[in-house]
Formats: C-alpha cells, sequence, structure tokens
C-alpha cells in the first residue's frame, strides 16, 4: 500500500528541532564564512562565456544571504567545499553559509524556507516532490554513485542473496533504490530479501564483516579499508545503474522564482568551485583531510577514482533520462503513484544559463 502522508509532515518530523547550527564540521575550522561587518557592494555580470566581478563605477548591489544545505564534511568536501574556500560566492555577490544537516531536515528545512538550497539524494528529493513539496531539482554535482555492494564472500551473485539480511544503510531513499536496481537490472525480485535498517554506512560494513547482515551499500573507502578475506565488492552501484541520480541539488520555488540570478549565481560560483577542485587535486585533498577529517591517502584515493570514472559533473548536469530512471525507482518501491512530467520534478533552465556564463568544460565530465 502506497504511503502517502502530507510532504511537509513526512520531511520535517523531527527535522527542523535539529537546529540549523548542529552538526559543526570535524576537525580544523569552519567552512562557514564570517561575513563581513559591512558588505562590500558588486556587481555580478552573467555573460555568455564568464563571470565578471565589476567594481567599477556601475550601478552596485550589496552582497546578499545565501543558506545551503548539505551533508556533513567528508571525503568528498574537497570538491563539495572548494567554492566556499576559494571565495567564488563573495565574488558572485553571495555571502553562502553552509549547513550540514541530515538527508530528511535538508529537505525538511529547504521546503519550509530556512534554507534556499540543499544537495540531497535523488530518489529522496523525486519523493518529496512527487507529494507536493514546494520543490524543483536544478542541477546535480554528483550524479553518479561511487558505492559498492559489499557481501561476505561466500556471496557468488545477487541470486545468493536471496532468504538472507541485506543492510538499507543510512535513512532515506538512496539505498533502497540502489538495491532495488541492482536486483530489477539482473530479473530478479528484491523482495525476497530481507532488507533491515542498521544505522549508517559504516554500520552496515561492519554488520556485513560481523555476519549479521550478507551485504550491504558501501562507500568506497570504506570498502577500501577492509582485510581482504573479510568481504567483498560484488558490484559497482555506479556502472550498473549510471541513471540512478545520487545527488541532487534542489532549490524552492519561491527562491526560484523569486531570486533567479541569485540562483544563477550560486550555481555558477559552486561550478566554479568544482572545476578548480577537479583540476587541482593537492588542494582538494587537503580541504578534505581538513575539513572531513579523512586519512590523506583515503581522501587522494577517492579523489583519483572520483575523476578517473567521471563522478563529479563540472557542469552539473541533469540528463532527462537520469530524471526518469530515479521516478521510475520510486514509482516502483511505492514512493509515489505515478511518474510526474519533468517539467514538474526539475527546473534546468538556471543551470543552462551557469552553464553559458562558464562556458561548457567536457574535458572532465558531463
Amino acid at each position: 500500500m502506497i504511503q502517502r502522508p502530507a510532504w511537509l509532515i513526512a520531511l520535517a518530523t523531527g527535522a527542523l528541532a535539529l537546529g540549523l547550527a548542529a552538526c559543526a564540521p570535524r576537525g580544523g575550522p569552519s567552512p562557514r564564512p564570517a561575513p563581513p561587518p559591512t558588505p562590500t557592494p558588486l556587481r555580478v555580470a552573467l555573460e555568455d562565456h564568464a563571470l565578471h566581478v565589476n567594481r567599477s563605477d556601475a550601478p552596485l548591489r550589496e552582497v546578499r544571504p545565501w543558506r545551503h544545505g548539505l551533508a556533513p564534511p567528508g571525503a568528498e568536501a574537497g570538491v563539495v567545499y572548494m567554492a566556499l574556500e576559494k571565495g567564488y560566492f563573495l565574488q558572485a555577490g553571495l555571502a553562502v553559509e553552509y549547513v550540514p544537516l541530515a538527508a530528511d531536515a535538508r529537505l525538511a528545512s529547504v521546503a519550509a524556507g530556512p534554507l534556499d538550497t540543499v544537495s540531497t539524494d535523488g530518489p529522496g528529493a523525486v519523493q518529496a516532490i512527487a507529494h507536493g513539496a514546494p520543490l524543483r531539482i536544478v542541477a546535480s554535482d554528483r550524479p553518479r554513485s561511487p558505492q559498492g555492494l559489499l557481501a561476505r564472500k561466500e556471496v557468488r551473485e545477487l541470486r545468493d542473496l536471496y532468504g538472507r539480511r541485506v543492510a538499507l544503510g543510512p535513512p532515506g531513499k538512496l539505498v533502497a533504490a540502489q538495491l532495488a536496481g541492482l536486483f530489477d537490472k539482473y530479473g530478479l525480485d528484491f523482495g525476497r530479501v530481507e532488507a533491515v535498517s542498521v544505522g549508517g554506512a559504516s554500520d552496515g560494513v561492519q554488520a556485513v564483516v560481523a555476519g549479521k547482515v550478507a551485504a550491504a551499500v558501501a562507500p568506497p573507502e570504506l570498502a577500501r579499508a577492509l582485510e581482504p578475506d573479510a568481504a567483498q565488492v560484488l558490484l559497482s552501484v555506479g556502472r550498473e545503474l549510471p541513471d540512478l541520480l545520487r545527488l541532487v541539488l534542489v532549490a524552492r520555488q519561491e527562491v526560484i522564482e523569486g531570486r533567479p540570478d541569485e540562483l544563477t549565481a550560486f550555481l555558477v560560483a559552486y561550478a566554479r568551485g568544482v572545476r578548480y577542485a577537479l583540476q587541482h587535486k593537492d588542494e582538494a585533498v587537503e580541504l578534505a583531510v581538513r575539513l572531513g577529517g579523512v586519512d590523506p591517502d583515503d581522501a587522494a584515493w577517492v579523489y583519483d577514482r572520483f575523476v578517473a570514472e567521471g563522478l563529479v559533473s563540472p557542469n552539473l548536469a541533469v540528463s532527462e533520462a537520469a530524471l526518469r530512471f530515479t521516478q521510475e525507482m520510486s514509482v516502483r518501491l511505492q514512493n509515489q503513484e505515478q511518474a510526474l512530467p519533468l517539467d514538474r520534478l526539475a527546473d534546468l533552465d538556471y543551470q543552462q544559463r551557469a552553464l553559458r556564463a562558464l562556458g561548457g568544460d567536457t574535458r572532465l565530465g558531463p
């Protein structure tokens, strides 16, 4: 039976109570910028092939505040936080505050208004929009998954998981969509496994090693740290399901309609940070270590994998095929009754505006 909760009740339960100041980054200085006491007026001109920050005598506008929700910093912080680190948001006329929150809290906060944009999992965003949340997907910096399906050594193929316990991983919709998508691809019935909640990603890995579950979706850095005889990566989620959206940037309709230039400026600055990170490995790795508390070797290994496999999009592109497939999985899992028209799910005009401002970069990915 399809659950059809009101979007705000479904998203907001316990979310706003967490507080937007919660979840401070581990280690190193906070990534949140301190707005200058007297904001410096900037004029931002978005032209066909470049972003210009103009301090001329032309008409000026002051720096505007912008709040962006995202996961707490980890191994990918070198990509995600680079625009903040390099000052690209301020150059674009925005005093951006990054607010680390859990996935459900992010969606509740952007839908209700404390946040302007969020980075969140694709399936979760699709379900929220299908249930009436006033949101749209506007871009994606990391559309494909780096995770793998970690399994016990005796598991040789997906069919071997029938009748066995499989970890659902952290709260949210992504892992369930990943697992169901893998089973569907190979013509198998996901309903024949016992899906259990075990907590976060590290809990799932530990449960596999301890024999409490037969498999779990695991981040690459956690799977890499295991002894060779402890478990195996059975399948790569990103390679098997390239059109299942992992992470998307989501904006509230009120922001899209009322602050279009600022939304474009945010995406331009964010994409500049992504591109810089992809071309400056040492700085990206250092930032992940400093903000995410990640081991330097792990941070470098994750960076190399993301670049080699094209898991980061320097153009923040979202394909229609990915939107369709992610929504199909949401319907398949009974998270929504039927597919929405794509224009009710996403508004990609602002990603295209940002791309025109910066110029397309196809060397590093879509």
